[in-house]
């Protein structure tokens, strides 16, 4: 579910595992402990004077499910970023970047401003993990277990490679686990982010 942790200056932000999963805050030599809200928070991001999350919410109709919350850095105040049902987010450059899976197509890209508006569909593909870095999104797909790389702007769009699965970024290169032709997961490899240099590293999971 994404980060479970993230600073900002003298300040630790954090899912307090000790507490139910409750958004919590501490100074980063251990003192002024301090829950910011009762909620299971994932995907912890700060920015300014608010944090940015995800979290479960109860919904009298549907159950339980994700959605994008922001809470005053102080605890003071917690909003919920509208109604959609969301499994990760990451905040650059004053957007979030998100996969929304109330539409059709399943986990979908998305980003908007931090303010919740401009919502603009990216990607339709359904989405397993995506990672930001400079100006370009790199996601998987489901199923299938493609990676794809676009630009934050949805274009560009790139297949880098095929039978993949929980991929993770490093600096130029992805690394990846490969499905073999039995469709089992039973090789590490690693591709360069301009999608040459595939290669098996080991075998084993990852």
């Amino acid at each position: 579910k994404g980060s479970l942790i993230t600073s900002q200056g003298d300040w630790l932000y954090f899912k307090n595992t000790r507490d139910q999963g409750f958004l919590y805050k501490m100074k980063k030599d251990g003192s002024n402990l301090t829950r910011l809200e009762s909620k299971e928070a994932f995907n912890i991001n700060v920015i300014g004077e608010w944090v940015y999350y995800t979290a479960s919410v109860r919904d009298e109709f549907e159950g339980d499910y994700y959605r994008l919350m922001k809470t005053k850095t102080d605890g003071s105040q917690t909003l919920q970023i509208g109604n959609d049902v969301i499994s990760f987010i990451a905040i650059v450059n004053g957007w979030i970047y998100y996969t929304k899976a109330s539409n059709p197509e399943g986990y979908a890209i998305y980003k908007m401003k931090i303010d919740g508006t401009s919502d603009t569909k990216l990607a339709s593909d359904r989405t397993g993990n995506m990672h930001i870095t400079g100006d370009w999104i790199y996601y998987s797909v489901d199923p299938g277990g493609s990676i794809y790389k676009m630009k934050t702007d949805g274009s560009q769009r790139q297949k880098l490679v095929d039978k993949a699965y929980n991929m993770m970024l490093f600096d130029e290169w992805i690394i990846y686990g490969k499905r073999t032709d039995l469709d089992t997961y039973s090789y590490f490899h690693r591709i360069k982010t301009d999608g040459t240099g595939d290669a098996k590293i080991r075998e084993g999971y990852l």
